[in-house]
């Protein structure tokens, strides 16, 4: 089954999305040393937990906070992840664009 990612980054609107926010994979719920996460839902299977980057579109997966199936984690920790979204700075040639409006008084 293809990654919504891979979909997303294929789609001709892709230029206009600059951030995309996924739901939980559970991180693999149990995580092994070295061998990684043991389960993961079909498609959680490549981007499991954390940012990625495609050319200007930023990807996050959270690990969310529950169980599947078995009622507990292991080397994996839920996760409430905050996000604080603030406007990009104007550049120069956008102010030099845009008509200035008067300060009301």
């Amino acid at each position: 089954m293809p990654e919504p990612a891979s979909h997303v980054v294929l789609h001709p609107r892709f230029p206009l999305i600059d951030l995309m926010l996924s739901g939980h994979s559970h991180g693999g719920q149990i995580r092994l040393p070295i061998l990684g996460p043991l389960i993961l839902p079909p498609m959680g299977q490549k981007y499991v937990e954390g940012m990625f980057h495609f050319d200007h579109l930023q990807l996050y997966v959270n690990r969310g906070i529950g169980t599947v199936g078995l009622p507990f984690r292991l080397n994996c920790p839920a996760e409430l992840t905050q996000f604080t979204l603030v406007r990009a700075p104007e550049s120069d040639a956008e102010l030099k664009l845009k008509p200035k409006c008067p300060t009301a008084r």
